[in-house]
């Protein structure tokens, strides 16, 4: 993802999903738990470099967002 460009990432969680049906972006102050079976998109500004990680609720699933 690039500095300044708003980015948009659409959620779809299984009904099974568990614990990965919410997921933070604790640098974006983004906490959003998404129905069993439910859709939901959130929306990230990202306005510096770096990287940003991203979790599950239980810390089982995680990842992180790079932006240039």
């Amino acid at each position: 993802e690039k500095k300044g460009i708003p980015l948009r990432i659409n959620l779809n969680a299984d009904a099974n999903a568990g614990c990965t049906r919410e997921i933070l972006f604790p640098d974006f102050g983004i906490d959003k738990i998404v129905a069993a079976g439910g859709k939901e998109t959130i929306e990230i500004n990202p306005t510096q470099e770096g990287e940003f990680k991203f979790r599950c609720s239980m810390d089982m699933a995680k990842g992180v967002l790079i932006v240039r």
